[in-house]
């Protein structure tokens, strides 16, 4: 879905986070393709956990 990554201040620390326009027709199809391969998973929340999305993540601090 190309590179749509951009700084933006999460919880207080700047941190890369990717933006996507979803009213752009090739976003949402993609959007909707990762949603509709989520919900077609037997077990999505232990996809979820092996993707690491419950990891606990290092805080940085400046």
């Amino acid at each position: 879905m190309g590179d749509r990554q951009e700084n933006r201040l999460v919880n207080g620390t700047q941190q890369p986070v990717y933006v996507y326009a979803c009213h752009d027709p090739a976003v949402a199809a993609e959007l909707k393709g990762a949603i509709d391969e989520f919900f077609a998973h037997p077990n999505p929340a232990a996809a979820l956990k092996k993707a690491g999305a419950f990891s606990k993540k290092a805080v940085v601090t400046a």
